[in-house]
């Protein structure tokens, strides 16, 4: 069986958005004959990766070879997994199964929904392509069972033949580590207590209350600097640099471990708002698997992937900046004890996220969900 994994992103602007890419690179190391198809111009994807695209970019040329390409794969015994974005590019192959038979089978992978101010359009939109998924495809992925709830609320339908997989980790990729002396060095951040926050920059994900609570610190401690990787909302990003804080623009996937890595204590801020609630903490999971202390919001996302048994985080209540803010000095004024415990989420994070461990439970629903196949089956190690 052959797995293919279709995404209609621009992997250039995307690039730090690392989910589909590791799903697809775990399946490869278990021995499973796997791609990932998008578009974009990128030159150093890996292998399993290929991207497509067209002069100035026109987006319905680049469907068309893309839908040429995955026609050419119609005989295969295969399972195509699409995103919402690219749901249309299943016709060609449903229609040739529909007539003719073959082993082909459709899944729609569900990682997000519209969130921040959706427009009308966007939700009958998204709404349209649950629709069709619900009656014309094989099975479902969703990135949380809460969202699998929230797309059973919009078209008020129950999805049956599903699995849900979260957010994973690359353990070859974000592990304990030193910090980093060239970023220390370049950043002046001897001897700096560092506030590190990476990832999507906007108001509803808490970044003002964390801007608020971490100048309120500075009063506290004059050694302290928030240190933020990511882009997005200009106001926002503009507040980090005249507080004089600092903000670096989003790296490669690859790269973001260096960065976490000279953290004192990592944040996610996020509010309690309904999009949040469906959401699966990836960058938390990242923070745990590198060792390091948190401090997160007391909402669902983050109280998923927690650990009840291992300490070494500090949850408060996303009402208020005050409330981030004595969460923050917590963890200064028992700085040690927090990062002992932190070093324990490192093996909670390996041994039940890891993208390895997610794709065998995913391969096993493709294996006996979509063909029907209960025999044992042998994974390269």
């Amino acid at each position: 069986m052959k797995i293919v994994y279709i995404r209609f992103q621009d992997f250039k602007k995307r690039f730090y958005i690392s989910s589909e890419r590791e799903i697809v690179r775990s399946f490869k190391r278990l021995g499973l004959e796997s791609q990932l198809i998008a578009f974009g111009k990128k030159e150093d994807e890996p292998k399993f990766v290929k991207l497509f695209n067209s002069f100035k970019d026109i987006k319905i040329l680049i469907k068309f070879k893309i839908s040429l390409y995955l026609f050419k794969m119609r005989k295969e015994k295969i399972v195509f997994v699409f995103d919402p974005n690219s749901l249309i590019l299943f016709l060609p192959n449903f229609l040739y199964r529909k007539i003719l038979g073959g082993k082909q089978k459709f899944v729609l992978d569900v990682r997000s929904i519209p969130v921040v101010n959706p427009t009308k359009k966007e939700i009958e939109r998204f709404k349209t392509v649950l629709w069709l998924s619900y009656f014309f495809f094989d099975g479902f992925s969703f990135i949380t069972d809460e969202t699998k709830k929230i797309c059973e609320g919009y078209i008020k339908k129950r999805f049956s033949n599903y699995t849900i997989y979260p957010s994973g980790v690359n353990a070859d990729c974000f592990f304990v580590r030193n910090k980093n002396e060239k970023i220390v060095k370049s950043y002046g951040l001897e001897n700096k207590k560092v506030i590190f926050y990476h990832g999507s920059i906007s108001k509803k994900r808490g970044l003002e209350e964390l801007i608020e609570s971490v100048e309120k610190l500075k009063k506290d401690y004059k050694d302290l600097i928030l240190f933020v990787v990511g882009s997005g909302d200009r106001d926002v990003e503009k507040n980090i640099v005249e507080t004089k804080n600092i903000l670096l623009p989003p790296v490669t996937y690859e790269e973001v471990p260096e960065y976490i890595s000279v953290a004192s204590v990592c944040v996610s801020p996020l509010p309690d708002l309904i999009w949040w609630r469906g959401a699966s903490s990836l960058k938390v999971m990242e923070y745990m698997a590198m060792g390091k202390p948190l401090v997160l919001s007391e909402i669902k996302p983050h109280l998923d992937v927690l650990p009840k048994d291992i300490r070494g985080y500090i949850l408060y209540k996303p009402t208020s900046s005050e409330n981030l803010y004595k969460a923050l000095k917590e963890f200064f004024e028992n700085r040690e004890d927090y990062e002992k415990e932190a070093l324990k989420l490192s093996q909670y994070v390996k041994t039940n996220f890891s993208y390895d461990i997610i794709a065998k439970r995913v391969y096993e629903f493709y294996r006996t969900k979509l063909f029907g196949e209960n025999d044992e089956f042998l994974y390269r190690e």
